[in-house]
């Protein structure tokens, strides 16, 4: 089983409302993850990501990245990240494709047959309990990369083409992206490293749902994650943290929270000017609705002169 290997935490207790430490599992990302790296310079840099899908990782890498750490409170991110690593770094573009994208190859054991003795414990443990489970195995994700509107994961930008896939195999050779099982609110206490880039995707969405207020919440967020981090965690030297990724703002809740984050920051910025930390917004393209923009919310470490 997996919560017998090597890496689970039997002590991490979940502090979100909708992920436990085992549980369904993302294959491919959501968001424009590319939108925000492209604004960033990643090149040379330590990055630290939730685990998710491992496409944190992946376009963190793609874009130059020294490294790569990963942590999740669910550990069954872990052996997908793994068995996504594997494939891309030994095997062709087409056989990726197939495999996670091809209704009738979709996870074909098959495919892994040049590679099955080399794939990590992990991945063999939960490619055992998907094969085991026939027709149910694909409840196991939260979807299952056959998308009808394939243009969605054009914007994962080592799916694009052969060209951009491989630029991926080059960058992974000899990289270890590493795993930390562990709650949001543990990483401070848990890590040692100082990161210049920390990604958290939209883990605030399922913190806090008994807080109906926005800036209330957003206060939690920082005083309870962002604070800890940021001292722990965080380079001095321009350090980022992508703190939330919010969907397009055409719902009216986003719109809201949108518009309360940008109040959360005028007063943040205002409170904290010359204390070296500043919070604003990206705006980048949609993931998969061309005409709107989805909004990163981001904490900025100005540099050490």
């Amino acid at each position: 089983m997996l919560q017998d290997l090597p890496g689970f935490d039997k002590s991490v207790k979940t502090t979100s409302s909708e992920y436990g430490t085992m549980g369904r599992v993302f294959l491919f990302t959501n968001e424009n993850i590319g939108g925000y790296c492209a604004k960033t310079n990643l090149v040379g840099k330590d990055v630290l990501a939730v685990g998710a899908s491992g496409d944190h990782a992946f376009e963190s890498l793609f874009d130059g990245a020294k490294s790569v750490d990963t942590f999740d409170v669910n550990f069954t991110q872990k052996p997908v990240i793994e068995l996504k690593q594997s494939m891309i770094q030994e095997l062709p573009y087409e056989n990726f494709m197939d495999f996670f994208f091809d209704k009738e190859n979709f996870f074909d054991q098959r495919i892994l047959q040049p590679i099955w003795n080399d794939l990590p414990n992990s991945v063999h443990a939960l490619l055992n309990l998907y094969y085991s489970r026939a027709e149910r195995g694909k409840r196991m994700f939260y979807y299952d990369g056959i998308n009808p509107n394939k243009n969605h994961y054009d914007k994962i930008r080592y799916l694009r083409s052969q060209e951009s896939y491989e630029k991926l195999q080059e960058k992974l050779q000899g990289k270890d992206i590493k795993f930390t099982h562990c709650d949001i609110h543990g990483l401070g206490a848990t890590l040692h490293k100082k990161y210049d880039v920390i990604m958290f995707s939209n883990i605030f969405d399922f913190l806090y749902a008994d807080i109906a207020d926005n800036m209330q919440a957003f206060n939690a967020f920082y005083q309870r994650v962002l604070c800890p981090i940021s001292k722990n965690n965080l380079s001095t030297d321009g350090g980022q943290i992508f703190l939330h990724y919010m969907w397009g703002q055409h719902a009216q809740k986003r719109s809201k929270m949108l518009e309360d984050w940008q109040k959360f920051c005028k007063m943040f910025n205002r409170k904290n000017s010359g204390r070296g930390q500043s919070l604003d917004t990206m705006p980048v393209p949609s993931m998969s609705r061309q005409t709107h923009m989805d909004n990163v919310f981001v904490l900025q470490q100005q540099k050490i002169k």
